[in-house]
């Protein structure tokens, strides 16, 4: 996998999810850029896949669990409308009290 494409994808995550929110936008590209360019000298092969690994599953994660919500002005109770896309997932809190944590990445060691 290429730096580029990874960046590209977290870009465009970043894009789709924050596209309502200018400030919110506008700092995660910032963010999304100050990352990047702290690992510019990354020269170690095992070392760049993994940042660039962490950078794919940062678009995806961005893409599937992250929505936006805007006051309805015209709701009397003042309830928030969400921004689902079809990225989305959804469940409900059975299914995430049922599910136990697992992190993007794993790290299986032997033990001797």
């Amino acid at each position: 996998m290429k730096l580029h494409p990874a960046y590209r994808a977290c870009l465009r995550s970043i894009n789709k999810v924050f596209q309502n929110d200018i400030a919110t936008l506008n700092k995660a590209k910032l963010q999304l850029h100050s990352t990047t360019i702290s690992n510019a000298n990354v020269i170690d092969k095992i070392e760049l896949e993994s940042k660039i690994k962490e950078l794919s599953d940062v678009a995806i994660f961005l893409r599937r669990n992250v929505v936006q919500g805007v006051r309805d002005n015209n709701d009397p109770k003042k309830a928030f409308k969400l921004n689902i896309t079809k990225d989305t997932e959804l469940g409900d809190n059975d299914q995430g009290r049922k599910r136990a944590f697992t992190p993007l990445r794993t790290n299986s060691f032997k033990q001797s």
